[in-house]
């Protein structure tokens, strides 16, 4: 039996159990699973003082989503789509981690009044020629300063693809909700580490990237985080597919998906919330 590692969390990050193990079939390499909420996280957590600091130069994850931008117009309208079918109008919204700005683009057209927060250099300037004056992209770092250079209080924030890139998810949430007014709207997204895919890929997963994700995510983690802090749960389900892939999808591919995605299998976890009242 191999020893504990000394440099490991003693409870999940998440749900605080300490019901956790490292290896086993199903576990990815160098990471822990909570066998309580069903959370992945990196051995070496409490030792990650700067986390993605790729983002912070012109790295090849930052070219990478620079050069995809304009494949991801379809993804863009359904993200849109899907925010709007919990959303029934359309205000102030803050998209945290919004990238080269595409969603907020997509959602200042359906007549959204929007910003974004983006803490890469290289992304946000992207993100500011795409939103143009139709919006306000801050260079930012959330997490160093709570959101406090916005100047007021948003309807609706969003997060895509934000949270596993967290080692404090708890303050995030807080930070978040210190910005929504009662009954305000968090809209996010994060890999699903219980997806069909995963299981299948193992390590070759490409969710799996340590350096960049080093929290993964269940739904009755991400559940638990949000109630904790005061959410209530709206709507939660999976999603299927990339946010590159064109709309020339085979039809058995797409019943795939939807196969997948009603037993909670898909590759993404997405939910709606609302802030409840204090």
């Amino acid at each position: 039996m191999a020893r504990p590692d000394p440099t490991a969390p003693d409870s999940c990050p998440v749900c605080e159990s300490r019901e956790i193990r490292a290896g086993g079939i199903f576990s990815l390499p160098g990471f822990i699973r909570c066998r309580n909420c069903g959370l992945h996280y990196r051995k070496d957590l409490d030792s990650i003082l700067q986390p993605n600091q790729v983002y912070e130069s012109d790295s090849s994850s930052v070219q990478r989503l620079i050069e995809e931008e304009p494949l991801r117009k379809s993804y863009y309208r359904s993200q849109a789509d899907r925010i709007e079918s919990v959303v029934d109008f359309r205000g102030c919204l803050l998209e945290i981690g919004c990238g080269c700005g595409g969603l907020l683009a997509e959602l200042a057209s359906r007549g959204w009044s929007v910003e974004g927060i983006e803490p890469s250099p290289f992304l946000s300037a992207v993100a500011e020629k795409q939103i143009g004056n139709r919006g306000i992209i801050h260079e930012k770092d959330f997490m160093e300063d709570g959101g406090s250079h916005c100047s007021r209080t948003y309807q609706v924030v969003i997060a895509i693809d934000v949270l596993e890139h967290l080692v404090a998810p708890q303050v995030f949430i807080q930070q978040v909700s210190g910005m929504l007014p009662r009954d305000g709207i968090l809209i996010l997204q994060t890999p699903n580490v219980k997806s069909l895919r995963r299981f299948i890929q193992g390590a070759g997963w490409e969710q799996y990237r340590p350096d960049e994700h080093p929290l993964l995510y269940s739904s009755k983690a991400l559940r638990h985080i949000l109630t904790r802090a005061g959410f209530i749960m709206l709507h939660m389900k999976t999603i299927s597919g990339t946010a590159v892939e064109s709309n020339g999808r085979s039809g058995w591919l797409r019943g795939v998906q939807k196969v997948l995605n009603s037993l909670h299998g898909g590759n993404t976890l997405w939910v709606a919330c609302r802030k409840a009242a204090i």
